[in-house]
């Protein structure tokens, strides 16, 4: 049985806290470790927590990362909530629900339609107007699950970005109910060591930011990524992990910390990709044919992938979704413009924006324009009569991170995709294409999303011609050889008499960042992933703390090398 702790006169309001709930989940018929890199069965999943008086009394909501596609929330088998999902988080407020004792907390995920599964494809169904959905009797639970814990006066979220090219940094914090003219402190941490120190004012809008000089590293230097801290005082406060970052498209092409940079991207399926060990090998692969990018399109895509992305010194050009596409008579048709439809594209425009627009590993945003938008495109790059899709300029949609031009270019700036998917055809040449998109487009252009070749029966032989076609262009290359570090995780078994408690509240606590929470799953074990390296303590709540020292993971050329460090803490 879940043992029940409790804080015995506690009377301050609960401060913020990030409880991660990956782990053991049960369903009717099995147990699965959550989050998982595939599909699981399409039921609902549960487990025990015990909630602290400590951790009660204030606002509750969990947060499902990269889920498909919408979750439904129950609390002791009473439906809480759903939201939407896909490759932004999913939130559900509990607030109202979540006291003090032990809950039975479940999730399930939506599944697929019918009408949107395509027959006898190898690729995920459509559902609604997005890839990216789990198949049919399969759901997704790919990213973190947190409960996010906060007083009603509490911030929402804080980023830190670099701006100016990269010269100042702007750390931004949103509140709710705090007094406009109160202070926020907004810290730059790193191992437990204050880099900056920035005070900004919250203004009516619940607004605080400030901006500073910036002379430290910047992304990819793995020395450039951070913990940012906002506090507000009174337990509000919020941390985030990022890194420093300035994308800024100009008249000549696009930025990046202040250097002229041309994006040749490769297509990256992440269906396949499971850990940093794999997206790691990726990468290689991206490097071997002359990328410097790699391009998602339309994935459900987890939050560690962008984190393994900065560790490892990959950009990443986005695209958060396959707009306006579901299926009528076993075929992808467009989606006929409408209310609801702009409602719901507006609505993920917003959410992807606010998960992952100071991301580090992020270049640029690509929002995908229908086929028919009648835009008139050169002919010297249309195949087979397609056209190629100017995604950043032609979109109908608002860009979340870089704004429209509106400067006069000769060439499309960025081609989202070169529809070259057959090229076994006698003559067909990639060196000999590549070349005059590179002639017309690198001079001005940002970028492009290189050809498919996975359908090709010279992958080899056209790999090498991508490279040769890159680095005769004079376009920078990706390199994945450089030692760069990872992530620290600390597993903390919990038993009593001998054996695994479920559902113990645990805290972790970092020199110069905030705690972070977890609860022992059905196992007894509580898990912990941080950008942290050094001395820390765990405790079970209402327990004394206990030293660990955390060292992370390392990638070094062709290996990642995980390093994960297990305590056991005994309950009486």
């Amino acid at each position: 049985m879940p043992i029940l702790l409790f804080l015995l006169g506690c009377t301050r309001p609960p401060a913020a806290l990030d409880v991660r709930l990956d782990g053991a989940w049960h369903s009717d018929t099995r147990t699965v470790q959550l989050p998982t890199a595939r599909g699981v069965p399409d039921t609902p999943f549960s487990r025990t927590i015990t909630v602290p008086v400590e951790w009660s009394g204030g606002a509750a909501e969990l947060e499902l990362a990269a889920t498909g596609w919408r979750v439904h929330v129950s609390l002791d088998g009473v439906e809480v909530g759903q939201a939407t999902g896909g490759l932004w988080p999913a939130r559900v407020p509990i607030t109202d629900r979540l006291k003090s004792g032990q809950h039975v907390l479940s999730f399930a995920v939506q599944g697929p339609a019918p009408d949107n599964i395509l027959p006898g494809s190898t690729l995920q169904p459509v559902s609604g107007w997005v890839w990216g959905m789990p198949r049919e009797g399969e759901q997704l639970a790919r990213g973190a699950i947190t409960l996010r814990l906060g007083p009603a006066r509490r911030i929402e979220r804080v980023e830190a970005r670099l701006i100016d090219a990269g010269a100042t940094v702007e750390a931004s914090a949103w509140t709710v109910g705090v007094e406009a003219g109160s202070s926020v402190a907004l810290t730059l941490v790193r191992d437990g060591a204050t880099a900056l120190t920035l005070t900004g004012v919250v203004g009516e809008d619940g607004m605080a930011r400030a901006t500073a000089p910036w002379t430290g590293p910047r992304w990819p230097d793995p020395g450039g990524l951070y913990t940012v801290t906002a506090d507000a005082g009174e337990g509000a406060r919020r941390q985030a992990r990022i890194g420093l970052r300035a994308s800024e498209p100009r008249a000549d092409g696009l930025y990046v910390n202040g250097v002229r940079t041309y994006v040749a991207a490769s297509r990256l399926s992440v269906s396949e990709i499971g850990d940093r060990y794999a997206l790691g090998r990726s990468a290689r692969v991206l490097a071997s044919e002359g990328a410097n990018a790699a391009e998602l399109h339309g994935e459900v895509v987890p939050p560690w992938f962008f984190d393994a992305a900065d560790e490892l010194g990959l950009p990443i050009v986005l695209t958060p979704r396959c707009d306006g596409q579901r299926v009528q008579g076993g075929r992808a048709v467009e989606v006929p413009d409408s209310a609801e439809h702009q409602a719901f594209v507006d609505a993920g425009d917003r959410l992807a924006r606010d998960a992952l627009r100071s991301h580090p590993s992020i270049l640029l945003w690509t929002i995908e324009a229908p086929l028919q938008d009648g835009h008139p495109h050169d002919p010297e790059y249309a195949v087979d009569g397609l056209p190629v899709l100017d995604e950043h300029e032609n979109s109908n949609f608002p860009e979340p991170t870089l704004p429209p031009r509106g400067i006069p270019r000769g060439k499309t700036a960025f081609y989202g995709e070169l529809p070259w998917v057959t090229t076994d055809a006698p003559g067909f040449s990639f060196a000999e294409r590549l070349a005059r998109v590179f002639a017309a487009n690198v001079a001005t252009g940002d970028g492009l999303v290189l050809p498919a070749i996975n359908r090709s029966a010279n992958v080899a032989q056209d790999r090498a011609q991508i490279h040769d076609a890159i680095v005769a262009a004079g376009i920078p290359q990706l390199r994945v050889d450089p030692e760069r570090r990872g992530i620290s995780t600390l597993l903390v078994r919990v038993s009593a008499a001998g054996k695994p408690v479920e559902g113990a509240a645990l805290v972790l606590e970092l020199p110069g960042q905030f705690p972070v929470g977890a609860f022992s799953d059905a196992v007894g074990i509580g898990a912990f992933e941080v950008d942290y390296a050094g001395d820390a303590t765990v405790r079970v709540v209402g327990g004394a703390p206990t030293p660990v020292h955390l060292t992370p993971g390392v990638w070094r050329p062709g290996e990642w090398a995980p390093n994960a460090s297990t305590i056991g803490l005994t309950l009486p």
